[in-house]
């Protein structure tokens, strides 16, 4: 889940609305469905192999616990050992325990939004940085939306304006 956040920059909204069945194994991509959208797009997104290959291995476990492929990917429920007979559907207040305790361990805030927030500042950190394809990823509607993701990395920053001075000399 985490690599998922970390590697997409999809919502948590989205997170929860992956279902089994949204894998595109052939393309390698990940479907995001309309209702999990906060735009109420659905749209597919790339997913690089480290990501792909952890799903396809959740995948496999998924299946010899017999999960229909309508159900949740990400979901705790799949794993416990308790002799519930319905299925039950992670939420937002699951989701959010858990990066309350991940936060509190690791000593710093910690949650689905601040990936995407990470990932698209890394993202322009790149020398082959595209804002358009950052925009496309996290599923944005308007460029400005973007940029108000990405933080200002002073030491870049920094080394721009000597390079151009230096330049002047």
């Amino acid at each position: 889940m985490i690599k998922v956040l970390q590697y997409t920059g999809i919502r948590r909204n989205q997170l929860l609305h992956i279902r089994i069945c949204d894998i595109n194994d052939k393309d390698k991509k990940l479907f995001l469905r309309e209702e999990g959208s906060k735009t109420h797009n659905e749209r597919e997104i790339p997913l690089i192999d480290d990501v792909f290959q952890d799903i396809v291995e959740l995948k496999k476990q998924l299946k010899m616990l017999n999960k229909k492929p309508t159900m949740q990917l990400f979901n705790i429920y799949h794993f416990k050992n308790d002799k519930c007979d319905f299925y039950k559907e992670m939420n937002f207040d699951r989701i959010d325990a858990f990066f309350q305790r991940l936060s509190k361990v690791c000593n710093v805030k910690v949650s689905p939004h601040r990936f995407r927030h990470t990932l698209a500042t890394n993202l322009m950190k790149h020398p082959d940085r595209n804002v358009t394809l950052v925009k496309e990823l996290l599923g944005h509607s308007s460029l400005s939306t973007t940029l108000e993701y990405i933080v200002t990395d002073h030491d870049q920053l920094r080394s721009c304006l000597d390079e151009h001075f230096n330049q002047l000399k």
